[in-house]
């Protein structure tokens, strides 16, 4: 291997490294950098069986495509005489539900997701 492209990837002289290849492209790796790589794979695949709850998103999940989708509300500002307490300023007026917020994962262009 060219000494920039093994420095390119991360690589000493003579030391081992991973190919990885899908149809026409392939990539040089660093093993160690590689395993780390998957490792988060790992823990995306554990995230998307999570339901997301806390205080930016309620009944979130993440989709196949990598999304994160969750409950959206519609929201009116208050008039000041309605705010009774500081960072008062909003009523919510309308809960949307994850699946109608978000473009439905059928109509997604995103290679990641499996037609």
């Amino acid at each position: 291997l060219p000494e920039a492209m093994a420095a390119a990837a991360g690589l000493k002289a003579e030391a081992e490294a991973v190919l990885v290849g899908l149809l026409d492209r392939f990539e040089i790796w660093n093993p160690d950098r590689f395993e780390k790589v998957r490792a988060a794979d790992a823990v995306m695949a554990q995230m998307k069986k999570m339901k997301i709850n806390d205080m930016f998103a309620k009944n979130g999940y993440i989709r196949a495509d990598g999304r994160m989708v969750h409950d959206m509300y519609l929201m009116q500002v208050k008039k000041p005489s309605e705010s009774k307490y500081p960072w008062d300023y909003f009523t919510v007026k309308a809960t949307i539900p994850a699946e109608q917020a978000f473009l439905p994962l059928a109509q997604s262009k995103c290679s990641l997701v499996k037609k």
